[in-house]
């Protein structure tokens, strides 16, 4: 056999070991990234919840190991001032699934979520409270929903809330009607801090600029298929409510939020008012007028001043609403939202 021939097998030969040395290898490089993929990340925003952490993440570990094991849990600390950090990271030692983010100061629940949102690696991502009145119980029911309906949000809708006085019951009811009823967007009544959502969600999600967030609105704002869960909501396990009513980081400024980011109506109410006030004492003045050119009746004087100060109050009010208007639009621009987004194509060129 000539010299030229026994290269030509031997090259054979070392080209048939390394394809042979690759296919053994691929299994477990598949197998690995596998294991290294995070099919679930569960966001959890919180502040001096000492209390109620070991027994939130003994539910939740319960809860998802018999389900899928490739899961993420992410605490944000608020800035605590209990002993919520050291409890995370003697459990964090253990088990390298829990992730924790300690903010710089309190920033807020909103902020706080999504800081969570931007880190969660996770195919899927479940935001929550960590006060365990969400009962981390229904998550897998969630999932189940979520693959069957092939949804890209599944959020809840609590059908009672328990431990609550009926008169926060009642305002939070009505709170969420009005949130709805003049919002620009249909955010469902009733649906808290607790959904699962599809990675594409969360991209979109983290990507908006906008401060003042009000995160159960922006959720809805994006679209995509959103599909309910009702619950009934548990009263919470230990200590009380972290949210101050009256605060900036409270319900009262996340309903005001609401309000701003996601309605125009207050600014057209203003401006209609003005218009309606304007053309009633239009009205009044011209009936006036009629009556003093052919009965030749005088109204009393105070009657000219109510006239003239409803007059020059419909065009302040009008003025305020057309100033409102122009304020709405640098508002929206502010916010820089994207103008649309697509959530799917067929026949479409993906480069035009």
């Amino acid at each position: 056999m000539k010299y030229y021939q026994k290269v030509l097998i031997k090259k054979k030969v070392e080209k048939t070991d390394s394809f042979k040395k690759m296919a053994l290898f691929l299994p477990c490089f598949f197998h690995i990234m596998k294991q290294l993929s995070t099919n679930l990340s569960i966001v959890l925003s919180f502040r001096n919840e000492a209390d109620v952490l070991e027994a939130l993440i003994t539910r939740l570990q319960k809860t998802l190991d018999p389900v899928d094991k490739s899961y993420e849990i992410v605490f944000i600390n608020d800035a605590s001032t209990d002993a919520s950090l050291e409890i995370l990271k003697e459990k964090a030692s253990r088990d390298n699934r829990l992730k924790i983010i300690n903010m710089s100061r309190c920033f807020g629940h909103a902020e706080c979520v999504f800081a969570g949102l931007k880190n969660a690696r996770g195919k899927r991502v479940l935001y929550m409270d960590a006060d365990l009145q969400d009962p981390p119980e229904i998550i897998p029911e969630m999932i189940h929903i979520f693959d069957e309906e092939n949804a890209d949000v599944v959020y809840t809708t609590r059908q009672s809330r328990a431990g609550e006085t009926i008169g926060k019951r009642f305002i939070t009811a009505l709170a969420y009607r009005i949130v709805h009823a003049v919002s620009d967007v249909s955010i469902p009544v009733d649906s808290g801090d607790f959904k699962l959502l599809s990675r594409r969600v969360v991209d979109h999600l983290v990507k908006l600029r906008e401060k003042g967030l009000y995160v159960k609105g922006l959720v809805s704002w994006l679209g995509f298929k959103q599909v309910p869960l009702y619950y009934h909501r548990d009263a919470r396990v230990s200590g009380k409510s972290k949210f101050p009513i009256l605060k900036s980081k409270g319900p009262v400024i996340s309903f005001i939020r609401a309000i701003v980011s996601f309605s125009k109506l207050p600014v057209y109410a203003i401006l209609m008012t003005g218009i309606g006030l304007f053309l009633l004492s239009i009205l009044l003045i011209t009936g006036n007028l009629g009556v003093l050119v052919f009965w030749g009746s005088v109204m009393p004087s105070w009657g000219y001043i109510i006239l003239s100060i409803l007059f020059m109050g419909s065009l302040q009010i009008m003025a305020l609403g057309i100033i409102g208007l122009y304020v709405s639009h640098v508002h929206d621009n502010t916010m820089a939202r994207p103008r649309y987004i697509i959530e799917s194509s067929i026949n479409l060129n993906e480069n035009t």
